[in-house]
This record gives structure tokens, sequence and C-alpha cells, in this order.
């Protein structure tokens, strides 16, 4: 038998295997909170993952005051991480 036939034969019953493997999968589409659901389960995965190879650290941010220091580190971290404090500079 030649190469191109026992390869041809191969592939048929990797073929044969794949088919029998796929028809016991079923073929509905999942809902839009399943495909949410397995979303968030992958981010919260590699969140997790990412803040436990960063680890922990300490951040020292040095400026006068009305600086915009609490504003900047609020929008690097997307949240109110520290909240700017009222302005005392009267404007009257």
């Amino acid at each position: 038998m030649s190469n191109v036939v026992r390869a041809l034969d191969g592939r048929r019953a990797e073929l044969a295997s794949e088919e029998s493997l796929t028809q016991s999968i079923p073929h509905t589409r999942p809902s839009e909170d399943q495909l949410m659901a397995q979303i968030v389960d992958l981010v919260g995965k590699r969140y997790d993952a990412a803040l436990e190879e960063l680890g922990l650290f300490n951040l020292v941010i040095f400026g006068k005051t009305g600086a915009g220091k609490s504003t900047l580190l609020n929008a690097v971290f997307g949240e109110n991480v520290a909240p700017a404090p009222r302005s005392t500079i009267s404007t009257s």
C-alpha cells in the first residue's frame, strides 16, 4: 500500500472519529446570559491571575495641593480609589 493511501485511510479514520464525537454534542447556541457568564468567569480568572503575578505594591505621588494627584490616581485605576478633597480655595 502506498504512503498516500495509508495517509488517506488514517485521515478517513480520524474524520469518522471526530464525527462520532460531534454527534454527541448538542448543536444549540448558548443564550446571551450563558455567554455573559462565561465571559465574566474568564475575565475574572485572568484578572485574578494578573493580580497574583503583579503582587502588591506601594505607590507614592508627590505634588502641590490641588495639583490633581487624587484625580490622576482615580483616572489611572478607573475608580474612586483616592477621593479628591473639596477645594478650600475661595473664589469670592
